[in-house]
């Protein structure tokens, strides 16, 4: 009972260590008042600078998000999240590399093992989640056609005087492996070079505010990129909680999987308790068979006891035997039971979490 109380605790870290790790610490812009410029502290290159002034800090990690339309044949994606990393998160993700890939300097995009669910035929307007198949569509194949302004997009639909915005062909550098990815959430996400993604941004919107970036009171663009989020990655599991409460001191807001692990373990250790209580009657219940069984024993022992005590044995050496015999028959139970527990055990459990709940299975 102990034993499984320390296996859903040990799980209960794996699943907390698949949503980001322990030793990352994600931050946001804090907004006190009403959605504007004025509140909070923005995240842009200087804040990425002060972070990497910090102690403890080994590595920062910022990202911009814009949501994208994809076009592949007869299927579409709208409103696909786009992160631009640095080069640096990108050499983590293990992929599938596309061999297909034509070398080049552009923009190339890496794909979640789920996006292809994201799909939807043109026509019918049924997908996945309608159809519990996956779509014909081949991301590792012919280029992919990229529409960066979806509102645009939606706006020229609507408006035929509108002239909609452009498609971009842009080449897969690779899909996420599935067997290999401890992070979920690079599943149902599209990644690609920060800096290659600031250009063509740039190049596209110009001068015109870019989706999802904050504009002046005017509706004007500002000269510099604000990101969604950033990553800070400590040197230790020891110093996120130090290193988090300077972040939030400093006027942002930082959050770490350490609080969400933290109640996980309190919960853990309750139901560790109960486990183990209920472990300790089945102790106390086997005990009490045992001197149950020992006892008749001896009783219907009656005559050889005697024997041996014609013969001249002590008592002592009588009453050792006995327990002698006891012991031998707990000694022989716990070690067929701990067999039995390190069979059960070396049978490969394995887990996987998904956005849509986790699947377990056993190899």
């Amino acid at each position: 009972m102990i034993s499984l109380g320390l296996g859903l605790q040990k799980q209960s870290r794996k699943l907390v260590e698949a949503s980001g790790g322990l030793t990352t610490i994600q931050i946001m812009e804090r907004y006190e008042g009403d959605y504007g410029e004025e509140d909070g502290k923005q995240l842009t290159d200087e804040a990425v600078r002060e972070f990497a002034g910090m102690d403890h800090v080994k590595r920062v990690f910022p990202m911009l998000q814009i949501p994208v339309m994809l076009r592949k044949g007869a299927y579409g994606a709208s409103y696909v999240p786009l992160n631009g990393v640095p080069k640096e998160y990108l050499e983590e993700i293990p992929i599938q590399r596309n061999g297909k890939a034509k070398a080049g300097a552009g923009l190339r995009l890496i794909y979640g093992y789920d996006v292809v669910k994201e799909f939807t035929h043109r026509k019918t307007g049924k997908g996945f989640y309608d159809t519990n198949e996956l779509p014909e569509v081949d991301l590792m194949g012919k280029p992919v056609f990229v529409t960066f302004d979806v509102d645009g997009y939606y706006e020229a639909e609507a408006d035929k005087g509108v002239k909609p915005p452009k498609k971009y062909l842009l080449e897969a550098e690779g899909i996420v492996d599935e067997d290999k990815s401890r992070n979920f959430q690079h599943s149902y996400s599209i990644y690609g070079d920060l800096d290659l993604l600031k250009t063509q941004l740039r190049r596209i919107f110009g001068k015109r505010p870019i989706p999802g970036q904050p504009t002046t009171r005017k509706g004007k663009a500002y000269p510099y990129f604000v990101y969604n989020t950033i990553e800070v990655n400590v040197d230790n599991v020891k110093h996120v909680k130090e290193v988090q409460e300077l972040i939030n001191g400093a006027g942002y807001q930082a959050s770490s999987n350490i609080e969400w692990l933290e109640q996980t373990e309190k919960q853990s250790g309750m139901i560790q308790a109960v486990l183990g209580g209920i472990g300790a009657v089945s102790l106390m219940v086997a005990a009490i068979g045992i001197a149950n069984t020992m006892m008749m024993s001896i009783y219907e022992r009656t005559k050889e006891i005697g024997v041996l005590k014609v013969l001249g044995c002590d008592l002592r050496c009588i009453r050792n035997m006995f327990l002698m015999e006891s012991a031998f028959i707990g000694f022989l139970g716990g070690v067929m039971g701990v067999a039995l527990s390190y069979g059960i055990s070396y049978g490969r459990g394995c887990v996987r979490m998904r956005p849509s709940g986790i699947i377990i299975w056993i190899k």
